[in-house]
């Protein structure tokens, strides 16, 4: 993201990617994180810890990202960065939980991609 020339291209890029991981997962393994997430850590400690320190460290990562974006103009400054930075990362966590429980529908991805966006 450090590097990016366009951001919002940039996450474009990110969700897509994450779209067509979803939709080619055929055993339905998701995202070792999301699932350590929703599976693990509410009955392992060391695990919560992880899922945490992960989380803050994708969110500074999308914190820096919109800021940038904002001051380049690709992204709407109408919400704090960190506040987009968590709906963008919840969303992106959320698109691999739908692969884990087996979505195979590429419009309900696209949908909820196009949402993000719209928002940005």
């Amino acid at each position: 993201m450090e590097k990016s020339e366009n951001v919002k291209e940039t996450l474009l890029t990110i969700f897509k990617q994450a779209v067509l991981e979803s939709l080619e997962d055929r055993i339905t393994k998701g995202c070792f994180m999301v699932n350590s997430s929703v599976e693990l850590a509410m009955h392992d400690e060391e695990i919560a810890k992880i899922v945490k320190d992960n989380s803050q460290t994708m969110e500074e990562v999308f914190t820096n990202a919109v800021k940038k974006g904002q001051e380049a103009g690709d992204i709407s400054k109408q919400l704090d960065a960190k506040v987009l930075a968590r709906f963008i990362f919840n969303n992106y966590s959320g698109i691999r939980v739908l692969a884990r429980a087996g979505e195979r529908n590429k419009q309900v991805y696209d949908d909820i991609v196009k949402a993000v966006f719209s928002v940005l």
